[in-house]
């Protein structure tokens, strides 16, 4: 008997360490642009260059005003763009997206530059699961850039107070006619 608990002992530890094993992989797949402190609210790996998007949020304190922010640039180096810097008053906007067949999701955007950029998350029924970047020229439809998220890199807050306080971000409906989601 005493044998048999021991070899339960061993296989519970081995399947707790495999366990915790894929929890730390899926944390470090996780990365983000975000400064260190802050959190990612949506970050995710782009298909082409290997570059990383994130959308993340800066509170320097309880009683302090929520800073939303995209950094954009090659993990392990600082970001190549983050926008709005600190202190500006221009903001993101955040926007609920609707599709048919019990698809939705939201996007992030904003203007720079003569640039807009539109950072996305739409999942649907079958584990379906599409992200990415979108960024077009001011008045245009057709995309300088469209970047797919990498399969699996999608992270998301599940942080309900994060996700309130992002939904009080400006809406900008017009978001949808840049996204190659339909």
């Amino acid at each position: 008997m005493n044998h048999d608990n021991a070899m339960i002992r061993h296989a519970t530890r081995a399947i707790t360490v495999l366990a915790l094993g894929w929890v730390a992989g899926t944390h470090a797949e996780a990365a983000s642009m975000c400064a260190s402190g802050d959190t990612p609210v949506l970050s995710c790996r782009l298909a082409r260059g290997g570059k990383t998007a994130s959308i993340c949020v800066h509170m320097a304190s309880a009683s302090a005003s929520t800073y939303f922010y995209y950094a954009y640039g090659k993990r392990g180096t600082p970001p190549e763009m983050i926008y709005p810097k600190a202190g500006a008053k221009d903001t993101l906007s955040r926007t609920h997206l609707m599709f048919g067949g019990n698809t939705g999701g939201y996007a992030f955007g904003f203007n720079n530059g003569g640039y807009r950029y539109a950072m996305y998350s739409v999942t649907g029924t079958e584990g379906m699961q599409k992200g990415g970047l979108v960024v077009t020229r001011d008045g245009r439809d057709k995309p300088v850039m469209d970047d797919d998220c990498t399969a699996g890199s999608i992270t998301e807050t599940d942080d309900t107070d994060l996700i309130r306080a992002s939904s009080t971000l400006p809406d900008d409906p017009s978001v949808h006619r840049h996204l190659p989601i339909h």
